[in-house]
């Protein structure tokens, strides 16, 4: 590994992993070293089934590159550095695997899963090694705290062979502590559908040193991390048989900004790319696009073709405007309101369908949640797993709380002020909505804000708004029976 580090010298720039104490390791980069790839062949597997010591091998290569640069540079090597940990961050390591699809066979084993984050908890500092004093000789001896869980000497090490009575001595030189946050990941509905009747699977994240509060609540982010195991210990005194799963994170990715967005076109597949040119070549795409919205659902081609307008979404200008195209639809009950809005959050890559009579306020905004020991957490809604992309809401009308989608609506994030927790999260979300009249059916007598019985500001906000009424008409019922059959 040294010799890659100076053969790809450009890559790795040595001040910064000296001052930040981490780096990058690109493994397409490291399949490009034919030295690398004939005197560590198995690096890849080493990394799957032994990660821990692949890694601490990785950062001990790169810890005597940097140590023998500054011999170079200095005739006096730098006290600090010698006590430093270097941190490689593992780039491009794969498949991604779904959360559910996790086994128990993989645990202690280096995996990727892509997700979004439903809960960030707020950032703590951990205690790696922690130096105790015996009470009757005073000597002092360092014991390191494995996967957080707090242990003391088992015995003196000097001559009283004392088994208890160690004191914790914080102010220690060997007490090593890191800054750390707990965040829960559900695996994103991208690219393959929960199976019907089931929950999203979800799991806990550990992130450490630099990539603390480098993701909030409705991120879209790719972890790579090490799969263990902690024991349930529900009374404190015996140890269950029982084991949650959670990652040890190693490296977080974003998938937000434009370079993973670029990196998104690789997932298209041939037979995707054949679909794209076919479409393409029709006399009127756009067309074609509105009649393959839900197509079930006989008509309403002007209503599905501005709800095809909500899912592209606009363009922001340098006026600050929002790109999001809200889209409300007004209308008869039994007219295929939630079908169409079910469909349009199946089509979407990143959508989300909730209904306003089990929805509440903070279920779509953000939550602050206070957990033992740990502090306030920030948990997500809807509008905010939604970010970039669509959120479809059902019985609109029937909502409470309407209040907390004027700011999402508008500005785009969720501001909270809670329990002494005072953030602003992004919620860059298109609201596709569906209602009915307060009065079962619509009055042309009244207007759409009388008849919804919706806060004229909060109406404002919608970008369309189309109204569907059920009416008696002899050759619309022919086609529609006919269409059924």
């Amino acid at each position: 590994m040294q010799k890659h580090y100076k053969d790809f010298a450009d890559l790795y720039d040595l001040t910064q992993v000296m001052n930040n104490c981490w780096f990058e390791l690109k493994l397409d980069v490291c399949d490009s070293d034919n030295r690398l790839r004939t005197e560590w062949s198995t690096l890849r597997q080493d990394l799957t089934d032994n990660p821990e010591h692949a890694l601490a091998c990785i950062g001990l290569a790169m810890h005597h590159t940097l140590m023998n640069e500054q011999a170079c540079s200095s005739s006096q090597r730098d006290a600090k550095l010698c006590l430093q940990t270097i941190r490689p961050r593992i780039v491009g390591f794969g498949p991604e695997v779904s959360i559910g699809s996790i086994k128990v066979s993989s645990f202690g084993k280096l995996v990727s899963v892509r997700g979004t984050i439903i809960r960030a908890g707020a950032s703590q500092i951990m205690n790696t090694w922690c130096a105790f004093r015996c009470a009757q000789c005073q000597n002092e001896q360092a014991v390191q705290q494995k996967d957080g869980i707090y242990t003391t000497p088992t015995a003196c090490h000097s001559g009283c062979k004392a088994r208890s009575h160690f004191v914790l001595m914080q102010q220690s030189v060997f007490t090593r502590m890191e800054a750390y946050q707990t965040i829960r990941l559900q695996e994103t509905t991208q690219g393959s559908r929960t199976v019907a009747g089931s929950a999203a699977k979800n799991i806990e994240i550990e992130l450490t040193h630099e990539m603390v509060d480098s993701v909030c609540p409705g991120d879209d982010v790719t972890v790579t991390g090490i799969l263990k195991a902690r024991s349930l210990e529900p009374d404190g005194t015996t140890r269950a048989s029982l084991f949650k799963a959670y990652m040890q994170a190693v490296y977080v990715r974003s998938n937000k900004n434009v370079l993973a967005n670029w990196n998104r076109l690789a997932e298209f597949t041939e037979l995707d790319m054949e679909a794209i040119r076919t479409i393409k070549s029709e006399p009127s795409p756009f067309r074609l696009l509105v009649q393959s919205l839900c197509p079930s659902i006989y008509g309403h081609e002007i209503v599905k073709a501005g709800l095809l307008l909500g899912l592209f979404g606009g363009q922001a200008n340098t006026a600050r405007t929002r790109a999001e195209i809200h889209v409300l639809v007004v209308g008869d009950p039994g007219i295929g309101k939630s079908q169409i809005l079910q469909s349009c959050a199946n089509v979407s890559p990143r959508g989300i369908f909730v209904c306003g009579t089990n929805s509440s306020n903070v279920g779509l905004t953000v939550t602050v949640r206070m957990e033992k020991g740990v502090g306030a957490s920030l948990e997500a809604g809807a509008l905010v797993l939604a970010d970039q992309g669509v959120c479809c809401i059902d019985e609109f009308d029937k909502m409470s709380g309407h209040h907390g989608l004027l700011e999402v609506m508008e500005q785009r994030s969720v501001s909270v002020a809670k329990a002494g927790v005072i953030c602003t999260v992004p919620a860059r979300t298109t609201v596709l909505a569906a209602a009915n009249p307060a009065g079962g059916h619509y009055n042309k007598a009244k207007t759409v804000s009388e008849n919804l019985k919706l806060h004229p500001a909060l109406l404002s906000r919608f970008d369309l708004v189309f109204i569907l009424l059920d009416r008696s008409n002899e050759r619309t019922d022919n086609l529609l029976t006919a269409h059924i059959q």
